[in-house]
């Protein structure tokens, strides 16, 4: 390959690269080495590497668990590699007294994880799960990455990643949703493995989040023009709509008005379309079922949402549809 990335992650073409300088693939995360010759042109080669590495590992979380146990280690604790716990046949990538550290960068399927996380629980290990660059936050959570979602009162909904390239621990917390708005998040990166779980550990005030009153109309118009694609999840929920003799079309305005738990499927636009049929009187749609398979909530969270919820829609007296509803009562 004939560029890679620097300890900047800028991309720096072989030909100007230094010898004493590290650089990273920009496909798998692992180090590469500047190779030159009299008659080929300057490119970046992959390090050999002594270590015996399963033919279905990809570099980047070979190298990544390389990298995690040093800055573990570095900190003052005990690590090993690839250990197998006593009580079972798993094999965390690492394991640190009571503790498992996890990687994650390939596709891990809903089963695998039950299974994995119900093995972790016989032996008594706690898990960290660190998620590469394939799951690095989008405008909204997908499957995948919604099945790693924790919750601690410090960091509220949180994520936590790390960085091949930089070599650094992130934690995404803080995290909230609202239909067709983009995840709101907060971030904290540290290169020191005593810092990162310092943070974790920190006592912090997560105040709820507010939406503006601008934003309302936009969320309006999203909906309004996702009606008319043909997704197969919003054209089931407007026929639940319909049955409950309320127009989707017409719920816009209103099940967009507060932040809730990152943990409803679709941006929680299903969760909210049955809190308002519910609250409306028109239908009595199951709530918890919208909530993303895997994740398990406290009823008290779920409750939280639903009481923020409701109390804005007490606030829409002069909607056009609760008037409506009122009136034919």
């Amino acid at each position: 390959m004939y560029w890679a990335y620097n300890d900047h992650r800028q991309l720096v073409a072989a030909v100007q690269a230094h010898p004493d300088q590290t650089y990273w693939c920009p496909q798998c995360g692992a180090v590469v080495q500047v190779r030159r010759g009299r008659v080929n042109r300057a490119y970046f080669a992959h390090e050999s590497t002594a270590i015996s590495v399963d033919p279905k590992e990809t570099a980047q979380h070979a190298t990544g668990k390389r990298q995690l146990v040093t800055l573990v280690r570095q900190a003052g604790y005990s690590a090993d590699l690839e250990r197998s716990l006593p009580t079972s046949r798993q094999r965390p990538d690492i394991l640190a007294g009571r503790w498992a550290l996890e990687y994650q960068c390939a596709p891990l399927s809903a089963a695998t994880y039950r299974h994995r996380m119900h093995g972790y629980r016989r032996a008594g290990v706690a898990v960290l799960w660190l998620l590469g660059s394939r799951y690095a936050l989008k405008r909204t959570l997908s499957r995948q990455t919604a099945q790693f979602l924790r919750w601690r009162p410090q960091l509220g909904w949180h994520l936590t990643y790390y960085d091949v390239f930089q070599q650094r621990l992130g934690v995404a917390y803080d995290l909230w949703q609202a239909p067709f708005l983009p995840l709101r998040v907060r971030w904290f990166w540290t290169r020191r493995w005593e810092e990162f779980v310092a943070f974790l550990r920190t006592p912090r005030a997560l105040p709820v989040p507010t939406i503006s009153a601008a934003v309302i109309p936009h969320q309006q118009r999203q909906l309004n023009w996702r009606c008319q694609q043909p997704v197969w999840w919003l054209r089931h929920l407007q026929e639940q709509c319909y049955r409950a003799g309320v127009p989707l079309t017409m719920l816009g305005d209103l099940v967009g008005r507060t932040y809730a738990a990152p943990v409803y499927q679709h941006g929680g636009l299903e969760w909210r379309v049955a809190v308002v049929l519910r609250w409306l009187g028109r239908a009595r749609l199951p709530v918890q079922s919208r909530i993303w398979p895997g994740i398990v909530v406290d009823q008290r969270v779920s409750s939280a949402d639903y009481q923020r919820l409701v109390l804005a829609l007490s606030r829409c007296t002069n909607h056009p549809l609760i008037s409506r509803i009122k009136t034919k009562k």
